[in-house]
């Protein structure tokens, strides 16, 4: 198929108090049929269309997460065309902190201990 062993998968967070919402997107790229970091794959900087951006706002607004991703198959082989794969409320870190160097885990840590005002116990 078009899409074995990638797939688009969009980052978003949406902070307690705050209207904007924030997203990454990536590529998740296999060897094999998957594109799971378990699986071995990788991920990589994608600028999608701005079209498949908003469906993916929008998806995401209206599934009530504060954090998720929105996953996109390829649906043709030069990448033009998508086909909706799934909605995740509990996406790992690993890859996504591999990827890009960032501390996503953490930045999630310190914006909570702000919004509560206190150390973790």
């Amino acid at each position: 198929t078009a899409s074995e062993g990638r797939d688009l998968r969009f980052f978003f967070a949406r902070w307690p108090g705050s209207a904007s919402v924030t997203a990454v997107c990536v590529t998740r790229e296999g060897g094999g049929f998957l594109s799971n970091a378990h699986a071995g794959a990788h991920m990589r900087a994608f600028t999608p269309p701005e079209s498949l951006t908003a469906e993916s706002a929008r998806v995401f607004s209206c599934s009530g997460l504060d954090y998720g991703t929105v996953d996109w198959l390829f649906a043709d082989p030069e990448g033009s065309s998508f086909s909706a794969c799934e909605l995740n409320s509990c996406p790992g870190f690993e890859e996504l902190e591999r990827a890009t160097g960032l501390d996503a885990a953490g930045a999630i840590v310190a914006t909570l201990v702000a919004i509560l005002g206190k150390e973790p116990s």
